[in-house]
């Protein structure tokens, strides 16, 4: 099977492609200059990633009018194999080849982190290697893409209803600091745990939304110094009798410190079908200070005393990364740990409303 690697001005993840076909697929390949139209002598092409034209206009735009791509469309409509890879994928949306379109990121900041997605299809020439339900940990990096989450609500110990092999549950990151350095940031939301004739199933622990900012950090994900992630989370028999902590990462780089109850009585999380209020307030901490602040209240006004508070915490490195501040709702309600023995043994729900962030 020959490939062929159609290579851009600005493209710079084509030598990438060439050497993953080359050396580990074992199989021949050649570049192909955006100027050429010819794909006569080729069964797969791919458009590596990179910056086309320098993302003018935006990504892709330019690259769509290249001589190749009229070449890509007839060859694929004739059943040749296209893969497009990061700008390779909005390339192929600016040219017709797939439906739909991008959008700039939040605080229109490029994101370079890890992200889980499933697979849904195994009859595919790109997913036939794969198992349904099989989630898979990839590489997320660009600069405008589809605003999207992980989502999977199963019980925890066979998954039956989505065949995942995760503990459940779902995470995403909202940016509301739109570029702006924010040290102060104020959250609030409600929450109902099960229905009244369908009783929640707490399993061994799990998350619960809370306040990031800079790269997320969490137990898959440790960076430099350069980001944090703070959020509640249900677990028994760490916050003395009480079923409710915060769940923390931050400095020193990657520490996890999941029992920080802090002072205050903290609380247990009710499983009643009933509607209750979480509010959190975080104040960063300065340079490589450990002086940053948190507080949650459980269905009380902040005017009384935080369930949990705590203080002297470090969020991140600021002296080398001065722009990274709180900036993101981090909606996470997945249970804890790495495999489904966290989880429920039965189906279950919880719901969210009412969220407001306030800075």
């Amino acid at each position: 099977m020959k490939f062929g690697v159609i290579v851009f001005p600005g493209s710079n993840c084509d030598h990438d492609a060439y050497h993953v076909i080359s050396k580990h697929v074992g199989q021949p390949v050649d570049f192909i200059w955006h100027g050429d139209t010819d794909l006569s002598s080729y069964d797969a092409v791919i458009i590596p990633g990179g910056f086309s034209y320098g993302d003018y206009l935006r990504a892709g735009a330019l690259a769509r009018f290249s001589p190749i791509m009229a070449s890509v469309k007839k060859f694929a409509a004739q059943g040749g194999y296209v893969l497009g890879i990061c700008n390779g994928f909005q390339i192929l949306l600016e040219a017709g080849l797939l439906p739909g379109a991008m959008m700039r990121n939040s605080g229109l900041r490029y994101i370079c982190r890890h992200v889980f997605i499933r697979v849904e299809q195994t009859d595919t020439p790109f997913t036939s290697g794969a198992s349904q339900g099989q989630v898979l940990k990839v590489l997320y990096r660009t600069g405008s893409g589809p605003n999207s989450c992980f989502t999977c609500v199963a019980d925890g110990a066979t998954a039956p209803a989505c065949l995942c092999n995760t503990s459940g549950g779902a995470e995403f990151y909202a940016d509301f600091a739109n570029g702006k350095v924010i040290e102060y940031a104020f959250l609030s939301y409600w929450v109902r745990f099960g229905d009244v004739n369908e009783p929640f199933d707490w399993g061994l622990a799990g998350k619960m939304p809370g306040l990031s900012g800079g790269i997320p950090v969490h137990g898959l994900n440790i960076v430099n110094g350069s980001g944090f992630t703070a959020r509640g989370m249900w677990r028994p028999n760490v916050c003395g009798a009480k079923s409710a902590e915060l769940y923390w990462y931050g400095l020193p780089v990657g520490s996890s410190n999941t029992d920080q109850c802090g002072t205050g009585p903290s609380w247990n999380w009710q499983a009643d079908a009933k509607w209750h209020q979480v509010q959190m307030q975080l104040k960063m901490s300065t340079g490589v200070a450990y002086n940053g602040t948190m507080q949650l209240w459980y269905d009380k006004p902040v005017t009384a005393t935080p369930d949990i508070n705590v203080s002297g915490l470090g969020m991140l490195d600021r002296t080398k990364f001065p722009m990274n501040s709180v900036s993101q709702l981090m909606f996470s309600t997945f249970y804890g740990g790495h495999d489904n023995t966290w989880g429920p043994k039965t189906d279950t729900h919880a719901y969210f409303a009412d969220f407001q962030i306030c800075n």
